[in-house]
């Protein structure tokens, strides 16, 4: 269990427990169904079952089992079930004073998600009362105090939260907890703040660098570019390595493209191919070079540069899959090359659904499913399949913008 669940383990221990009790004839593998089910919620969960099971649940947990109260507060939040997980969380809250971390931080996430903003600014405070450390609780308490209408006190709140952050390793860690909570220009000036204070040798400068240069790759390549390349000075040191061996080859790539970026839009179209080249040269079939510079070659009038270069990752792709007819990766990928760059769009449906077939139920295979179909103009089955998607990665914010764009923007 701990293998399967890591961080979880609590909670799978809890339901472990559980379903035992309830059904102690069932075999061992029953059992670990039962709880896998709870939690991880199959895409199309069953709500009335699930109602049944935290009902009776519930009636256990009144008896006196803390574990499984703060079990079901887990996976109603996981659900969006507030009322529920609401109950469950008082019950954890009367039993032990101070919720445990982490089901605090869920939450307070779920009351902000759900614009119950006081609320949420109440847990944030008190997250914060708990544990002086996590500053991005001070702060995100001061934005939900804004968004009730306390703008004084949200004010005062976040500005404390910015002073407190004493060392570069605090700042930073409010500023990627700002990402994830969407706070984007906010976390970007913290970011900032740790470039200017850091010693260069530490690893949060670095690790701000790349942050920052993700931020900005869509609105100023070139400094995002220099950002990602300053991010790689620690990989100088013999006892500094990146996590993953593909960066090796995938960073210096998006360096390379980003500049190539930055080129199209100053009209060095000569440097924008040195820069393509070099992207190529490492990574010879990145659907993003594509993706990102064939459209901007066309807004600049480079239409043949434009064309050259989706052939030349097209072709690439094909010989690929000439070798590899099976290769759900290559045909997905090929679809979505050709959808994202508006061209070839019949074949490109005819290769994602090929991927789909040979593994069904994957979210990014859906995902360009449905982007090649919005770019047929069939908005029904891209937002059919979009939705698929998402009940199969909840949590997964790019499929989330993709189905909102698939529901929302007029068809291409």
């Amino acid at each position: 269990m701990a293998r399967l669940y890591a961080r979880r383990l609590g909670e799978a221990e809890a339901w472990w427990s559980y379903f035992r009790q309830q059904a102690p004839a069932d075999s061992v593998a029953a059992t670990l169904q039962r709880g896998d089910r709870v939690l991880n919620p199959p895409p199309e969960e069953d709500a009335a079952e699930f109602d049944r099971l935290a009902a009776a649940a519930e009636k256990v947990a009144e008896s006196g089992n803390p574990r499984l109260w703060q079990a079901l507060a887990e996976a109603c939040l996981r659900r969006g079930r507030l009322d529920v997980a609401g109950r469950a969380v008082a019950a954890v809250r009367a039993a032990d004073s101070v919720l445990p971390e982490d089901l605090a931080w869920q939450w307070a996430d779920a009351l902000r998600n759900a614009q119950r903003w006081p609320e949420a600014a109440e847990q944030y405070a008190a997250l914060w009362q708990a544990n002086h450390d996590v500053l991005a609780a001070l702060y995100l308490a001061g934005d939900a105090a804004e968004h009730a209408g306390r703008a004084a006190e949200g004010r005062k709140q976040k500005d404390l939260a910015h002073r407190l952050a004493l060392d570069s390793q605090r700042r930073r860690e409010l500023a990627v907890s700002l990402l994830t909570h969407g706070l984007r220009q906010e976390a970007v000036a913290q970011l900032q703040l740790v470039l200017r204070t850091a010693p260069c040798e530490h690893w949060e400068w670095n690790d701000a660098a790349r942050c920052l240069g993700d931020e900005l790759a869509e609105s100023d390549p070139a400094t995002a570019a220099d950002l990602l390349q300053h991010s790689l000075l620690d990989d100088l040191r013999w006892n500094f390595y990146l996590l993953e061996p593909y960066d090796y080859v995938r960073t210096p790539a998006a360096i390379h493209r980003l500049r190539a970026k930055a080129a199209v839009a100053s009209g060095d179209f000569a440097a924008a191919d040195r820069e393509i080249e070099l992207t190529l040269a490492a990574v010879p079939c990145d659907t993003h070079v594509a993706e990102d510079l064939v459209p901007l070659l066309e807004k600049a009038a480079r239409r043949p540069q434009a064309e050259a270069l989706f052939e030349r990752l097209h072709t690439a792709f094909r010989q690929r899959l000439e070798q590899y007819p099976q290769c759900a990766l290559l045909h997905n990928n090929l679809a979505w090359l050709s959808a994202r760059c508006h061209r070839r769009l019949a074949e490109a449906l005819q290769h994602a659904r090929q991927a789909n077939e040979l593994v069904p139920n994957n979210a990014a295979y859906l995902d360009t499913l449905a982007e090649a179909q919005f770019r047929l103009g069939d908005r029904d089955a891209a937002i059919r399949h979009s939705r698929r998607a998402v009940q199969l990665r909840p949590q997964d914010e790019s499929l989330k913008k993709q189905l909102a764009r698939f529901e929302r923007d007029p068809l291409p």
